[in-house]
C-alpha cells in the first residue's frame, strides 16, 4: 500500500533490538529489570504494584522476557510512564548480557539461581554468573537487589559498582519475622532497621514472601515507606 513503511534490514531481530534500545533512550524513565532463574513474574507484579502506589508504571505483560519479548514491551512503553519493571529471561549463555544492555536498568532485582536451563549453562554456577551480568549492567548510581537467602547472591555481589540491597526472610536490609502460613494466605512482618510493619500476602508459600521482600526493596529504594509498600 502507499501509506505502508518498510524497512529493509539485513537482521530483523538486530534492527528490532536496536529500534527498541534507541526508543527507551528517548523515554525518561526509571527501569527496574528483574531476573532468575524462579519467580520472576511474581516479583515483577508485586514491584509493579508496590511502586504504582506513587508513580505510573509500565510492567511486562505475561512473560514477554527474551530476545523478541523485550523489545516489543519496551516498546509499549509511553512517555506518560514514570517506571518500568522489565523481565529478563534467558536460556543460554550470553543473553542477559544483550537484554541488559537493551534495557539500561537503574536497578535491578535476582531472584535466586536454581536449576531452570542448567541443561544449557552446565552447572549453577554458571547460571549465577549468566544472572549476574544483570547487576553488570547497572552503573555505580543505581541499586542491585540480591536475594539474602540465595547463598549465590554472594558471588552476584561483587560484579557490580552499584549499591546492594538484600532482602530475605531471615537476613538481609529488608527481612521478614513472624511469618504465617495457612490455605488462605501469607501473614508476616517486614522488618527494615527499627521499623516494622505487618503484611498480607492472598497466597501461600515461604518463596512468596521471598518475592514479596524483593518488591519491598525495591519501593523503599524509590523512596516510598514501608507502609506504603506493605498496603
Amino acid at each position: 500500500p502507499a501509506n505502508f513503511a518498510l524497512i529493509r534490514t539485513e537482521d530483523t531481530l538486530q534492527a528490532y533490538q536496536n529500534l527498541a534500545a534507541n526508543y527507551r533512550k528517548s523515554l525518561s524513565l526509571k527501569v527496574v529489570a528483574i531476573t532468575g532463574s524462579n519467580g520472576k513474574t511474581s516479583t515483577k507484579d508485586f514491584t509493579a504494584a508496590v511502586l504504582g502506589r506513587r508513580f505510573r508504571v509500565t510492567k511486562t505483560q505475561g512473560n514477554f522476557n527474551n530476545h523478541v519479548g523485550l523489545p516489543r514491551t519496551m516498546l509499549e512503553a509511553t512517555s506518560q510512564d514514570e517506571v518500568a519493571v522489565w523481565e529478563i529471561g534467558m536460556n543460554h549463555p550470553g543473553e542477559v548480557a544483550v537484554l541488559a544492555k537493551l534495557a539500561a536498568p537503574d536497578a535491578a532485582i535476582i531472584t535466586n539461581v536454581g536449576v531452570a536451563h542448567i541443561e544449557f549453562m552446565g552447572s549453577r554456577e554458571a547460571i549465577a554468573a549468566e544472572k549476574g551480568a544483570l547487576a553488570q549492567a547497572v552503573g555505580p548510581e543505581g541499586t542491585v537487589i540480591l536475594n539474602a537467602d540465595d547463598p549465590f547472591s554472594k558471588s552476584i555481589a561483587p560484579c557490580t559498582s552499584a549499591k546492594i540491597v538484600l532482602a530475605g526472610t531471615t537476613e538481609g536490609t529488608v527481612r521478614a519475622s513472624e511469618i504465617t502460613q495457612s490455605a488462605n494466605g501469607t501473614d508476616f512482618t517486614i522488618l527494615e532497621g527499627a521499623h516494622r510493619c505487618r503484611a498480607q500476602l492472598p497466597v501461600p508459600g515461604l518463596h512468596m514472601v521471598q518475592n514479596a521482600l524483593l518488591g519491598v526493596a525495591a519501593g523503599r529504594i524509590f523512596g516510598l515507606s514501608l507502609e506504603d509498600c506493605a498496603a
